[in-house]
């Protein structure tokens, strides 16, 4: 099965990683053949059985200045490149899914495999909560000239054998299926990754992240006075260590992102797709904070204080570690058991019977 996947953020890949990881569980045999600019380390961290992986730019999405401001003349700079996708790009594509022995292409969210499906003559798959589409209109007053982009991807996503929508849904429309929040699962207990971080069970741990973009997050200046409390933060690299009650953990670490979610009590850091889907799955506070121009940060947002499960810390208080003042507020929030339902699981037992067709 082909798997073409976006490279906006590691979102994207993230929930295909759930998916993929759920369809082995519950007995799928199928092979992923990945397609996607998305680091190869990134997939061999998140499963157990990893996929056969081709380095692929499958869309251009949103080109962002940093982890919270668009850049939207970059945007449409690569949109102009990309689009419309040639007639070479799109059979090179379907031939390497064809020698892959691929029977359907699952996209998250990329046109390219829709595209590619369609010319090969297998199912395809779109898996979203929202498409570019719909975000792009979102920026029409700065950019009239998206309009043709807009219209041009609206025929592609409607191209898609099947429609799959992943709650929160940024936009309402026709589905074959809707599902509960994808995320990935942990893989170790929560005691168990507290030992490897040497934090007691009693401890508060908040995780703070940007959402796998660089971003300078300044360490609050009163963290050293919280007693028994201790801050996370994911680093680009080096080896795990220690200043004071401040624990860096670099992507290259043999810690699993979910599983420091699932260790935590709180999150503090920017509201992204997989991010929120981690911390609700896992019953764990969710701090957050809201690109306010980015239209998917409202809707998810105001799933997770619809549930209870999160309040809005400002971007501002962010980066300038002011958000330490509001812990308490935060953190009683509280934990919750894990869901029980987790949406990958749906969309593989989706996929299992699309195969049985």
């Amino acid at each position: 099965m082909g798997y073409l996947i976006s490279s906006h953020g590691l979102g994207h890949a993230a929930r295909a990683c759930a998916v993929m990881e759920a369809f082995h569980i519950i007995g799928g045999d199928a092979e992923f053949n990945v397609f996607s600019s998305i680091p190869p380390r990134f997939f061999r961290s998140s499963l157990s059985r990893p996929p056969h992986i081709f380095g692929l730019e499958t869309d251009v999405g949103l080109i962002q200045r940093d982890p919270f401001n668009e850049d939207i003349p970059g945007t449409l700079k690569a949109l102009e490149s990309f689009y419309p996708l040639k007639k070479q790009q799109i059979e090179h594509t379907a031939s390497k899914l064809l020698e892959s022995g691929c029977a359907a292409v699952v996209c998250d969210i990329s046109p390219l495999g829709i595209a590619a499906a369609a010319d090969a003559g297998i199912p395809s798959v779109l898996v979203e909560n929202f498409t570019w589409d719909w975000l792009y209109r979102s920026y029409l007053s700065e950019e009239p000239r998206l309009i043709s982009y807009i219209e041009y991807l609206e025929k592609i996503f409607s191209m898609a054998r099947y429609r799959i929508k992943t709650s929160p849904l940024c936009c309402r429309g026709s589905a074959d299926l809707i599902t509960s929040c994808v995320s990935r699962m942990p893989g170790r207990a929560r005691n168990e990754t507290r030992g490897m971080l040497d934090i007691g069970e009693r401890s508060l741990l908040i995780l703070v992240t940007v959402g796998g973009m660089e971003g300078e997050i300044r360490i609050p200046m009163e963290s050293h006075r919280l007693r028994d409390t201790f801050l996370l933060f994911p680093a680009d690299k080096g080896s795990q260590r220690r200043a004071g009650n401040c624990i860096f953990v670099s992507k290259d670490t043999d810690l699993f992102y979910p599983d420091l979610i699932a260790a935590s009590d709180l999150i503090i850091g920017k509201i992204g797709y997989s991010t929120l889907a981690e911390a609700y799955n896992s019953g764990i506070p969710y701090g957050y904070v809201i690109r306010s121009r980015f239209p998917e940060s409202w809707i998810l947002a105001s799933f997770m204080e619809g549930h209870g499960r999160g309040a809005e810390v400002p971007e501002e208080s962010l980066m300038n570690g002011s958000w330490i003042s509001d812990i308490e507020k935060l953190v009683s929030i509280g934990r919750k058991p894990p869901r029980a339902n987790n949406g990958a699981f749906e969309i593989a037992r989706f996929l299992l019977s699309i195969l049985d067709r």
